[in-house]
C-alpha cells in the first residue's frame, strides 16, 4: 500500500501532455522511435519528481519491540542495589541490542540517559540525591520517548519503595491502555543493619489528666535492644528499651500524659547499628479537650465576648475568631467539639471551609449552631451552599403577599478587561452567573433587568417581571466582553431612567465594575479625562433622594486607581460596597447583595419567643417572663426538623436536627445584642444557650471501640477492637469507618469482622500524608475520632515488603514480574505502521534518467545508409 503526504503536488502530473505537445513542436529532428523514447523518459522523470514532492510512502508494519528501561536511583537504593540494576541492564543489552534499548533513571525527577542507538555504550548508573521516588511521573513522562514506528514496552528496575504506590498503579494502567505494557524487574538490595518506625497509634481524643499508651510498630533487619523515646511538643516525656525481633514488632510506651489542647507527639527509635536516620522518627498529634472545646465565629468577634464568658463559666473551653480565621482543613475543625456561626456571611468562610465544616458535622459528629443576624441565613449569601444543606431551616424564602415588590437592575461592566481568563472561564462569565443568581432569588412578582455597559448601554433584559426564567438565563449568560472601560455616568443615567417609573417599593441598582477601569466619573468625561458636567457621585445621591439605592461590586484590589471612587459611589447611593480580587466569588456576592437589598428575610420588629414543645434545650425556663426580641431572619423549617421555639407568627426561632453523625441547630435571632440586647441580661438566655450547646456538642463517649491504624502497600488499614464494659467481645456490629484526606476526599466503608471483636477496613491513600478517621458502631454513641499521619515518605520506609505491590504493578501494566532478559523483548501482540519514505529513491532515479534522456535526444537517428549517401554528396 502506498500513500502520499502532500497530494496537491499530484496536480503537476497534468503537465506531461503539454510537455509532449511542446516536444512535438520542437525543431529538433527526431525519429519516430527516438521521439517516443524521449517522451517516455521525460514523462517518467516528471512523474518521479512529482511523486517525490508529494511525499510518496510505502506502508508496511513492524512488530520488533523497543524497550525503555526505567531505573530507580532514589535514596532507598543503596550502592549494591544500583550495581544490581546495572547488571540487569547489561543482560538486557546483550539480549536485545542497544538499538532496541533506551535507559532513563528516576528519583523525584526522570532523566533520559541513553536513547536507542546502534553500538552506543550503556550509561553508568549513579545514585540519586533526591529524597523521593516518583514512579508515577516516570511512567507518565517517558512513554513519549518510545519510537512511534514500532511497538514499545517499559521495564521498571526498582526496589518497589515509591512515594505514591496507588498513583503508580494508575499510571501503569494508563500505559497499558495506550499500548505500552510494563514489566517489572525487582531489585533486592542488601540493606545492612536497619531499623525504622512504621506506624504510631494513639487515642484520637483524651480527657484532662488522662494517661494514655502509644502503640509503635517497628521494623528491623537485626535483633537486639533499641531505645524508644516519646517527645511531646519536643519535650521528652517517656522512654523505654524495646527488643527488636529482626522483622516487624509492636511495642507499647505507657503512661503518657498530653498537655491540654492539640500537641505533637514524636516517637523516636535508636539502635546501635542503623543505616538511615530519616525513618527513625514518626510524628502524630494528641488532642486533649480540657472540657468541650467551642469555637465562636463572628465578623465582629468582640461582640461575642459576653457569650464566651458565660460559656467558660459553664466549663466550656472557648475560642473566638473571625470567619476568615476559621479552620481551613477538616483536621483543624477536628480540634473542636462545637461551633457557633454568629451573623457570619458565606463569603467570609469560603467554599473550602464550608465543605470541611459539612464533613466535620456529618462524618465526624461535630455540633453546630447557626445564629441569625443582618448577614446570616439568606442575607449571608448561603443560597446553594453547603451551609444551606446543613441548616434545619430553609434559608431561602417562599413567595408571600406580604413581601414588598422589588425592582432590581444589574449593570454589568463588559469592557475588554472582562475577557481575562479565571479558573477555566472568564471574568465576564462569572459576572453573568452572578446576575443569574440575583434573578433566581427574587420573587415572581419582582421586576428584574440587566444592562451591559462599556461606552454604551445595551439593555440585555429590560426591567420587567421575568416570565421565562430559562430564556432570561440564556440571554444573560450570552453577554460577552466588549471594548473600552465602563462609562459610569452613562450607566447610572440609564439605570435612573429605567427605575424612576418602576412600580415597586424597593428600587435598587447593583453596579459591577473593574476597580482599575471605571471611566466617565463626570458627565461628558471619557478616556480623555475632560470634565463637562455633574459627577456620577451627584447622580447617585440624586437617585437615592428618589428612593433608588446603588450598591457597587468592584473586581480588583484596594490599591487600584478607581477603588476609592467606587467606594464613595456606593456610599452616596445608600448601598454597600464589595471589593474582591477573586472573580470566582462574584456569583455569591451578587446573591448576598440581592438578598440584603431586598431585606425580604430580615424582620425587625419586637416579638416574644413561644415554646413550641418541651425539650431538654428549653427546660426550666420561664418563657412568659422572656424579654422581647427585636428581630429575626425569616425562614421555614425543613420537613424533618424539630422546632423548639417559634416567633409569635409561628416562624421557627430555634430548630434542630441530626445531620449525619452530628447535630445542627438554627437560632434565627442574633446572640450579640442587635436584636437580643435585653436577652443578654436575662438569666433564661444563658440557660438556653448552655443547654442547647450541651445537647449538640460532640461527645467522645464511645469507649467500647479501640482504633489502630497502619499503612500497607499505599493503603490505610483501620483495625477496630470492640468490647463491652466487662471486656467481652462485641460481634456482628455494623462498624462504619469514614476516612477523609486532601487527596481522595471522603471515603466510607463498613468494616468486615476478622476475629472475635475485631474489625478491619482499608482505604487507598493516593499520596495523602494525613487523614482524619471516624469510627462508629451503629449506635447513638458519638464516633471515635482519630488522626493518622504518615511519618516519612514511602521512599524511606525501606523495610516493608514491596513484593505484593510489585506484583500488582506488573499486573496493572499488563506485563511480567522478573522476566528473563530475552522475554523483555518478546512481541507485544501489536504491529505498528512503519511507512517507508520513497522521496530520496525517487529523486535519485530521476537524476539517473536525466543523462539518459539527454543521450537519447542527442543521438543521431538518421539511418546509416542515408548518412553514407549524404556524406558522398
Amino acid at each position: 500500500m502506498v500513500t502520499v503526504s502532500d497530494p496537491l503536488f499530484l496536480v503537476l502530473l497534468t503537465t506531461i501532455l503539454p510537455l509532449w505537445w511542446l516536444g512535438s513542436r520542437s525543431k529538433a529532428v527526431l525519429g519516430e522511435r527516438q521521439a517516443t523514447v524521449a517522451f517516455f523518459l521525460r514523462s517518467t522523470i516528471v512523474t518521479l519528481l512529482v511523486l517525490a514532492l508529494a511525499g510518496l510512502r510505502w506502508q508496511t508494519t513492524r512488530d520488533d519491540v523497543a524497550v525503555l528501561a526505567l531505573v530507580d536511583v532514589s535514596l532507598s537504593m543503596p550502592a549494591n542495589g544500583i550495581d544490581q540494576a546495572a547488571k540487569k541492564l547489561d543482560e538486557l543489552s546483550s539480549a536485545g541490542g542497544n538499538a532496541r534499548l533506551a535507559v532513563a533513571s528516576f528519583d523525584t525527577e526522570t532523566r533520559l540517559l541513553a536513547n536507542f542507538a546502534n553500538g552506543a555504550p550503556l550509561p553508568k548508573l549513579e545514585s540519586g540525591v533526591a529524597p523521593g521516588s516518583d514512579l508515577t511521573a516516570a511512567l507518565t513522562s517517558t512513554a513519549a520517548l518510545l519510537p512511534g514506528d514500532r511497538p514499545g514496552r517499559i521495564v521498571v528496575l526498582t526496589d518497589g519503595h515509591a512515594d505514591d504506590p496507588e498513583s503508580a498503579l494508575a499510571a501503569a494502567v494508563l500505559a497499558r491502555r495506550a499500548g505500552v505494557p510494563v514489566d517489572i524487574i525487582a531489585i533486592h538490595p542488601d540493606r545492612g543493619s536497619e531499623v525504622e518506625i512504621a506506624t504510631v497509634s494513639v487515642p484520637g481524643r483524651l480527657q484532662p489528666g488522662e494517661a494514655f499508651d502509644a502503640m509503635v510498630t517497628v521494623r528491623a533487619t537485626e535483633t537486639g535492644p533499641a531505645n524508644l523515646r516519646a517527645y511531646q511538643d519536643e519535650v521528652l516525656v517517656g522512654e523505654t528499651v524495646v527488643e527488636l525481633t529482626g522483622g516487624e514488632s509492636r511495642h507499647r510506651l505507657s503512661n503518657l500524659t498530653a498537655p491540654a489542647g492539640v500537641s505533637s507527639l514524636r516517637m523516636e527509635i535508636s539502635a546501635s547499628a542503623d543505616t538511615l536516620a530519616a525513618n527513625n522518627s514518626f510524628t502524630t498529634q494528641t488532642i486533649v479537650s480540657g472540657g468541650s472545646r467551642v469555637l465562636l465565629l463572628d465578623p465582629a468577634s468582640d461582640a461575642l465576648q459576653p457569650l464566651a464568658d458565660l460559656l467558660r463559666g459553664e466549663g466550656f473551653t472557648v475560642e473566638i475568631r473571625r470567619p476568615e480565621d476559621a479552620p481551613e482543613s477538616l483536621d483543624a475543625w477536628q480540634r473542636f467539639d462545637f461551633v457557633l456561626l454568629s451573623d457570619t456571611p458565606a463569603l467570609a468562610l469560603g467554599d473550602a471551609r464550608m465543605d470541611a465544616l459539612q464533613k466535620w458535622v456529618s462524618e465526624f459528629g461535630g455540633g453546630l449552631l447557626i445564629a441569625g443576624g443582618e448577614r446570616s441565613f439568606a442575607s449571608g449569601g448561603y443560597f446553594e451552599t453547603p451551609l444551606a444543606s446543613l441548616s434545619p431551616v430553609r434559608i431561602d424564602y417562599a413567595d408571600s403577599a406580604e413581601l414588598p415588590v422589588v425592582a432590581l437592575l444589574v449593570v454589568l461592566d463588559r469592557s475588554g478587561s472582562m475577557s481575562a481568563p479565571v479558573g477555566g472561564t472568564t471574568k465576564m462569565a462569572l459576572a453573568n452567573q452572578g446576575a443569574v443568581r440575583a434573578m433566581e432569588v427574587l420573587q415572581p412578582k419582582d421586576l428584574f433587568g440587566v444592562f451591559a455597559v462599556d461606552t454604551q448601554v445595551r439593555p440585555v433584559l429590560p426591567l420587567a417581571r421575568i416570565a421565562d426564567q430559562a430564556a432570561a438565563t440564556r440571554r444573560i449568560l450570552g453577554i460577552d466582553a466588549g471594548g473600552g472601560g465602563i462609562y459610569i455616568f452613562t450607566a447610572l443615567g440609564a439605570a435612573y431612567r429605567a427605575l424612576s417609573d418602576a412600580d415597586a417599593r424597593i428600587r435598587h441598582v447593583i453596579l459591577f465594575s473593574d476597580a482599575a477601569d471605571a471611566e466617565e466619573k463626570v458627565s461628558g468625561t471619557g478616556a480623555s479625562g475632560q470634565q463637562s458636567g455633574p459627577s456620577s457621585l451627584d447622580l447617585a445621591a440624586a437617585m437615592l433622594s428618589k428612593r433608588i439605592s446603588v450598591s457597587v461590586v468592584a473586581l480588583g484590589a484596594e490599591s487600584d486607581r478607581d477603588t476609592g471612587f467606587l467606594r464613595n459611589l456606593a456610599s452616596r447611593g445608600g448601598g454597600r460596597f464589595y471589593l474582591t480580587t477573586d472573580a470566582l466569588s462574584l456569583p455569591r456576592i451578587f446573591t448576598e447583595e440581592t438578598l440584603r437589598a431586598t431585606r425580604a428575610n430580615l424582620i425587625e420588629e419586637a416579638f416574644q419567643a413561644v415554646a413550641a414543645r418541651s425539650a431538654d434545650e428549653t427546660q426550666g425556663i420561664d418563657w412568659a417572663d422572656a424579654p422581647f426580641l427585636l428581630g429575626y431572619n425569616a425562614t421555614q423549617a425543613k420537613p424533618s426538623a424539630d422546632v423548639l421555639l417559634t416567633t409569635e407568627s409561628g416562624e421557627p426561632l430555634l430548630a434542630r436536627w441530626r445531620f449525619g453523625l452530628g447535630q445542627v441547630a438554627a437560632f434565627t435571632s442574633d446572640v450579640k445584642g442587635r436584636w437580643s440586647a435585653d436577652w443578654l441580661e436575662w438569666p433564661g438566655f444563658g440557660k438556653l444557650v448552655t443547654q442547647t450547646m450541651r445537647s449538640l456538642v460532640r461527645r467522645d463517649d464511645n469507649r467500647g471501640l479501640a482504633v489502630q491504624t497502619s499503612e500497607e502497600n499505599g493503603r490505610l488499614m483501620v483495625e477496630v477492637d470492640a468490647n463491652d464494659a466487662d471486656g467481652a467481645f462485641r460481634n456482628r456490629l455494623p462498624v462504619a469507618v469514614s476516612v477523609s484526606n486532601d487527596q481522595t476526599g471522603s471515603m466510607d466503608a463498613i468494616a468486615r469482622q476478622t476475629a472475635p471483636g475485631r474489625y478491619r477496613a482499608e482505604f487507598p491513600l493516593a499520596g495523602a500524608t494525613e487523614a482524619v478517621i471516624a469510627v462508629s458502631d451503629g449506635t447513638e454513641a458519638a464516633p471515635v475520632n482519630i488522626s493518622w499521619q504518615r511519618a516519612t515518605l514511602g521512599e524511606f520506609s525501606v523495610l516493608g515488603d514491596t513484593g505484593p505491590f510489585l506484583q500488582r504493578l506488573a499486573a496493572a501494566g499488563g506485563g511480567l514480574l522478573d522476566p528473563a532478559a530475552a522475554d523483555v523483548f518478546r512481541p507485544t501482540g501489536q504491529s505498528v505502521p512503519a511507512p517507508v519514505d520513497l522521496t530520496i529513491p525517487l529523486l535519485v532515479l530521476a537524476l539517473l534518467l536525466i543523462p539518459v534522456d539527454i543521450w537519447v535526444r542527442r543521438r543521431d537517428s538518421t539511418p546509416r545508409a542515408l548518412r553514407t549517401d549524404l556524406a558522398r554528396e
